[in-house]
């Protein structure tokens, strides 16, 4: 059950209560258009990662800026941005398990589903279930391109895709060529070296293809990190960012290259401050159950000299600088998460705030869908 939000439209955004997860909707709106004009001059499709947002709401308003539609990771989460009127999702991931294939491929009724994967096996069972539910599933060869997780080698997606071609109740959608691991490495250098290694493997897998006697599809891929590459490289038609809409300290820390968009910060755990036990110490209401940690702490934004220090589940510790001003009780802090993903999948509601006040409440329609 949806817990009751930490604010409703009109309100102003000094009275959400605490902790809450708040988006700056000017600089959202700018991330969104800046990614859906690029894309789109480039003319090549874009599909958002929804994994970043899970929020029916922010998909909707991806798909009315020009997106063909979004990704996501797993079943229950495709099925609720279907169940809320999202109809084109890709699973980016593979599912083998017949009881999610069967939901799959109900949903495949109503929306067109795409899935990946990488063995023959995973093929034929999810023929099996699209055959069963009457519907169509769409299935992409994942192509191991460098981040050495799921995925085949390149020579052998031509051999994979045929089999795909064979089988009833599916369709050979195209490739699947996504290098995870680039998006967060610092250099540019580093990240154009991984993506022209990607370039290469994926262009390796679609003469894989066309050698089977198959065109390639639709070759599918890139995030947050290095988007522009894959924009640029004349190999990938279709482009999967997904954390732009939002941001977090991670991707604060790549360094970008000259060409690259500069996407603004546009999500914040507010925070408050619940305890001042000494002028160089405060502690604030938004702990290890607020806020992501695998990438590091969050970022105090716009209050200098205050460092979140350490968390406890319930208490975040922060460090005062004693050249500067003590925190002071109630004092309201806008923390920058380390992860923005599995930040946002600890809440039930994003608030989104224009101009000092709420104008917006979104159900986090996927929150904990991870099935």
């Amino acid at each position: 059950m949806a817990q009751r939000p930490p604010a409703h439209p009109g309100d102003p955004a000094d009275a959400i209560e605490t902790p809450a997860l708040v988006v700056d909707l000017p600089a959202f709106e700018r991330n969104l258009d800046a990614v859906a004009q690029a894309v789109a001059a480039a003319g090549l499709r874009l599909r958002p990662h929804a994994k970043s947002h899970k929020c029916s709401a922010i998909a909707k308003t991806q798909v009315a800026r020009g997106a063909v539609g979004i990704c996501c990771q797993k079943t229950d989460e495709a099925l609720a941005f279907v169940d809320a009127g999202v109809a084109d999702v890709l699973v980016t991931n593979e599912v083998v398990a017949p009881s999610k294939l069967e939901r799959l491929a109900e949903a495949g009724r109503r929306a067109r589903i795409g899935l990946l994967v990488d063995c023959a096996e995973g093929a034929r069972i999810a023929s099996t279930a699209a055959v069963r539910a009457g519907s169509v599933l769409h299935l992409y060869v994942e192509v191991d391109v460098g981040a050495h997780r799921c995925g085949v080698v390149p020579d052998a997606a031509g051999e994979l895709a045929a089999c795909i071609a064979s089988l009833e109740g599916v369709r050979f959608a195209g490739l699947h060529c996504y290098h995870g691991g680039a998006q967060h490495l610092r250099t540019p250098a580093e990240r154009s070296a991984a993506i022209a290694a990607a370039a290469a493997a994926a262009r390796a897998a679609i003469a894989s293809v066309v050698r089977a006697g198959l065109e390639p599809g639709i070759v599918t891929g890139a995030g947050t990190g290095t988007w522009m590459l894959e924009r640029d490289s004349g190999v990938w038609t279709e482009l999967q960012p997904g954390s732009y809409v939002f941001m977090d300290a991670d991707y604060g820390r790549n360094t970008p290259a000259g060409a690259d968009i500069a996407f603004e910060q546009s999500l914040f755990v507010i925070a408050s401050v619940m305890s001042v036990p000494s002028p160089v110490r405060a502690v604030c209401d938004a702990g290890l159950k607020a806020l992501a940690f695998d990438s590091g702490p969050p970022v105090v934004r716009d209050r200098e000299g205050l460092v979140y220090a350490k968390a406890s589940d319930e208490h975040g510790v922060l460090d005062v600088a004693p050249s500067m001003a003590p925190a002071a009780l109630g004092e309201r802090l806008w923390l920058v998460p380390g992860h923005c993903d599995p930040t946002v999948n600890l809440y039930d509601w994003i608030v989104g705030v224009r101009g000092g006040h709420v104008e917006a409440v979104w159900a986090v329609d996927a929150r904990g869908a991870v099935g």
